[in-house]
């Protein structure tokens, strides 16, 4: 073998052997051949150098990265080749640029692949700005180039340009939005592991620490938004009237607006054309403003940045189960296992529908047993029958009625003790012997309720029972408990003048029923208007108003001061406000669009506990009231409730799991508009919590997500992330 043969390279061979193959003359053979060739080495080539490609594009992209960041953190701490050289001088950059170009020739492994290639670093005030430039040099690809050209003048290679640039916020100068998404519920009270103060003083202590590393001793900065999102069952978006006139539903157009709630006329006749509006049920209450809770969107609402008023695309409510680009696995099924939608598209695409409406917890049926009380004996034991006149539609009208019309909540087999909002009106204002008109009033009501089983019915009699029937599809009862009395539409004699038997169901007509009309004042009478218990009412466990994003940090340490910990836990109903309070779309409008350069967008999601809808299930409802109603309304998608507790399941599953996908999608579309998540799992052990908010940030591990056993390590958590988003943020 000769000298010069032995010398060819491998594709210098590969070359002279097609040049010499594509000169045969015997046959046509040699003209495919040559072509397939060439559309082999095109597509297969492409596939090998496009993974060269992307590896090699990955791997300058870390390496300007780490030099940068490196950069950053030198000019920030200095050393001796910086004493005495002035700030962003010509002399300092060289030493910078210097200690940068070294970094990234030790980081970066593929100098032999990329031609010419060229790293260049520019040096601000506000951050440095780091280039790559240059020429891969391709495998196969240009093979395939001088078979379809044989004059290319590529010669032996083909190179792919490459243009890399990365961007660093220098310490301190990174302007960044950021939303506290805090857990404020009971369970915060406690004192965590070690701790002699309680999980809420030391989340306080955590942000005082966190505002310590962004602030330092500045108390504004034109770099920095902050807001804060407690949660609990329900987030608080602040009652005031500007926010109500703008994005509330005051003319109560969402379709589950008063859904839970009949109306009455002033003639004391059921009218379901008629909805009841919140707004109005809060009027009817003295001395009780609405604070702010609003319940959830309808779903998939509930889980998009729609601008309230606005109608949303039916696209996009028909891809709502599509895992946004690059999602991981876990995120990906929860995205799979999404439920079916409980309206339709045209329902959802209403402009009501993308409003907000005020939560109302409703007074729930309470009981104090006693000769004299509000509740019935089961069986017929009356004790006493009532005749009152009272003015109804401007003439005199005899009411009878006895007790045995007003059910016994402890008789209906569920827990009493777990109507949580029971004593928000006392019953016995309007059911009691001696509460005169408003018990009149009511049995005007539960007269024509007991009427129902009848034939004949007016149209909306029909709907009035349906709606009825709709509220106790849950409510199961014992054999124990006379349960051939348990069905409603059809058990006519029990919804008759009949007193051997109790009412059994009478309980679900007193939760919808809110009173009488008054058009004088556009409020409801006889029931909400007899005053309340404190600790209840219709926003029960609200926490308090979301803070907008503010530069101010003083008025957010005095901010934080006012948490207090009640209710339980609905992470995903936060996780949606954090990121309502940095979208730039109403209601909250503080924040920057998602494009802005100049700014990045943050989201701190921190729990102690895992997504609950109250332990208190042992009720017709299934649950308590969360921001997604009650259970058994399946507000959260088709079939998503509490099953039966006579079905055996006294556990909180279904809809806590449902939560928590729901947290994933909201985290994965918050990712998808480069929002960065940053997770804490404080004072918790439940391995699967922790996994969620793993899935949730945007990396499986710190400073992205920490669990937090003790308040010192929450400080410590809130302190990285400060300083992850400060003096470190990779801003492009």
């Amino acid at each position: 073998m000769s000298a010069k043969k032995q010398n060819l390279s491998v594709t210098e061979r590969f070359n002279k052997l097609v040049s010499q193959f594509k000169s045969d003359s015997q046959g046509n053979i040699a003209i495919m051949f040559a072509f397939m060739l060439a559309m082999l080495m095109l597509f297969s080539g492409g596939a090998v150098d496009y993974t060269r490609y992307n590896t090699i594009r990955a791997d300058i992209t870390e390496s300007l990265d780490a030099a940068a960041l490196a950069m950053a953190r030198y000019n920030e701490v200095g050393g001796p080749e910086l004493d005495g050289l002035e700030e962003y001088s010509a002399e300092r950059n060289q030493v910078l640029k210097e200690f940068g170009q070294k970094l990234f020739d030790e980081n970066f492994s593929h100098h032999g692949a990329v031609e010419n290639l060229d790293v260049e670093f520019n040096i601000t005030p506000a951050d440095i700005r780091a280039r790559a430039t240059g020429g891969l040099r391709t495998l196969l690809l240009h093979i395939g180039r001088r078979l379809i050209d044989p004059n290319s003048t590529s010669g032996s290679t083909y190179n792919i340009d490459m243009d890399v640039n990365v961007t660093i916020a220098q310490a301190g100068r990174g302007r960044i939005e950021l939303a506290l998404v805090l857990d404020v519920t009971g369970s915060m009270g406690n004192n965590a592991p070690g701790s002699s103060q309680s999980k809420l003083d030391d989340l306080k202590d955590a942000v005082d620490e966190m505002m310590q590393v962004m602030y330092g001793s500045d108390t504004t900065s034109d770099n920095l938004k902050v807001g804060v999102v407690p949660f609990a069952a329900s987030v608080n978006v602040g009652g005031a009237s500007s926010w109500e006139d703008a994005w509330g539903d005051q003319n109560a157009q969402a379709t589950y607006h008063g859904s839970r709630f009949f109306h009455v006329t002033e003639n004391g006749e059921v009218d379901m054309d008629t909805k009841v509006n919140h707004y109005a049920l809060y009027d009817s209450i003295s001395d009780t403003d609405w604070e702010g809770c609003v319940e959830a969107r309808p779903y998939p609402l509930d889980e998009l940045d729609t601008e309230p008023g606005a109608s949303v695309n039916s696209s996009t409510i028909s891809n709502y189960n599509v895992a946004p680009f690059g999602s991981s696995a876990r995120t990906q099924t929860a995205f799979s296992r999404a439920p079916g939608l409980t309206l339709s598209t045209s329902e959802l695409q209403s402009a009501g529908n993308s409003r907000y409406v005020p939560t109302f917890w409703p007074d729930e049926p309470d009981c104090n047993a006693n000769f004299r009380g509000r509740c019935p004996h089961f069986g017929g034991d009356s004790y006493w029958n009532r005749s009152t006149s009272i003015n109804i539609g401007g003439s005199p009208t005899t009411i009878n009625f006895a007790r045995y019309w007003f059910t016994d909540p402890s008789y209906d087999n569920w827990n009493e003790g777990h109507y949580s909002n029971r004593h928000f009106i006392d019953d016995e204002r309007y059911t009691g012997r001696d509460a005169g008109e408003p018990t009149a009033r009511y049995a005007h009501i539960v007269r024509q309720y007991r009427n129902l089983g009848e034939n004949n019915l007016s149209a909306n009699e029909e709907e009035w029972k349906e709606f009825l029937d709709n509220l106790e599809a849950n409510h199961y009862f014992d054999d124990d408990i006379n349960s051939e009395h348990a069905a409603f539409p059809d058990d006519f004699a029990r919804h008759q003048n009949d007193s051997s038997t109790a009412n059994y169901e009478e309980y679900a007509l007193r939760n919808a029923y809110v009173g009488w009309w008054n058009p004088s004042n556009d409020t409801y009478d006889y029931k909400y208007d007899l005053g309340g218990s404190s600790g209840f009412g219709p926003e029960r466990s609200c926490p308090e108003a979301v803070l907008p994003m503010t530069n101010d940090r003083r008025a957010i340490e005095d901010y934080m001061d006012l948490l207090e910990p009640n209710g339980f836990t609905n992470t995903a109903i936060g996780a949606m406000w954090g990121w309502r309070l940095l979208s730039p779309a109403a209601p909250f409008t503080e924040g920057v669009l998602y494009n802005d350069s100049d700014w990045a967008k943050a989201v701190v999601i921190m729990t102690d506990g895992s997504n609950d809808a109250g332990s208190f299930r042992d009720t017709p409802w299934g649950s308590e009231l969360t921001a997604f109603g009650f259970a058994t309304e399946e507000r959260m998608g088709n079939g998503v409730d509490y099953p039966s507790y006579y079905n055996n399941s006294w556990n909180n599953d279904e809809m806590a799991d449902h939560m928590n996908e729901k947290m994933l999608r909201i985290c994965a579309r918050m990712k998808e508009k480069g929002i960065l998540v940053y997770t804490i799992v404080f004072g918790l052990n439940d391995s699967d919590t922790e996994e969620l908010f793993q899935a949730c940030a945007t990396d499986t591990i710190a400073p992205y997500y920490f669990k937090a056993p003790s308040g010192d390590e929450l400080e410590e958590a809130f302190g990285n992330i400060a300083a992850d988003l400060v003096r470190l943020h990779v801003s492009q």
